[in-house]
């Protein structure tokens, strides 16, 4: 965790709250591949990168340019929030 930085702590807590608080999926998932799928497919993670992106100073395209799967970046970035 020491090398995360002041935004990367309020997004990881904003996941937090939404997936744990708010999203109705983990109530309705039978097992955790099927969560895993959901998540994967999960609009929230392109609202997360867009935030980062803008904070950082990058688009998206230009980490799409570099081979970036944005989806797997979030999930790998977050999924200890799922």
């Amino acid at each position: 965790m020491a090398d995360q930085n002041e935004m990367d702590i309020v997004i990881e807590n904003m996941m937090g709250y939404v997936c744990d608080c708010i999203c109705q999926y983990p109530a309705k998932a039978s097992n955790e591949e099927e969560l895993s799928e959901i998540c994967r497919n999960c609009q929230m993670g392109r609202h997360v990168y867009n935030i980062l992106n803008t904070y950082n100073g990058q688009t998206v395209t230009q980490l799409q340019d570099q081979d970036i799967n944005w989806k797997n970046h979030i999930l790998d970035r977050f999924s200890k929030v799922i």
